[in-house]
């Protein structure tokens, strides 16, 4: 199954030093946004076991099965918001299986709101850098 990890390339949009990454290799999910529009949790993915930050995702084929991915999910729904419902959890499912499923494995993402773009793409002209 394709899924979205830590990259170890990635940094920490918090400007506090003592704030970890994710290891490479963690399951993310993009991080919920609010509604600010310059909030940094427009670029986040959170990592679903350690709730580490970071800016970067590598899409990875991982050999785990649908009901795996479900149980990593109930885990980090009951841990951040102290109860498992059906349907947050179905929509957390979406969150981390769907972002990856049309990106080839290895490609290093990054996000901008709802969107997620290939880091080796350069989508600003010169006059907008």
């Amino acid at each position: 199954m394709k899924l979205l990890v830590a990259t170890g390339t990635g940094h920490s949009p918090r400007t506090d030093p003592d704030n970890d990454l994710p290891l490479p290799g963690e399951l993310l999910l993009p991080a919920e946004q609010c509604d600010r529009p310059h909030c940094f949790c427009r670029r986040e993915f959170v990592s679903v076991t350690t709730h580490e930050r970071t800016t970067h995702a590598r899409v990875a084929e991982l050999d785990i099965t649908p009901e795996q991915v479900r149980a990593i999910v109930v885990d980090y729904v009951v841990a951040i918001f102290d109860d498992a419902d059906t349907d947050d959890i179905d929509d957390y499912v979406r969150c981390v299986t769907e972002p990856a499923e049309d990106w080839p494995v290895g490609t290093v993402i990054e996000r901008w709101g709802y969107e997620l773009r290939d880091i080796a793409d350069n989508n600003l002209a010169d006059d907008d850098a």
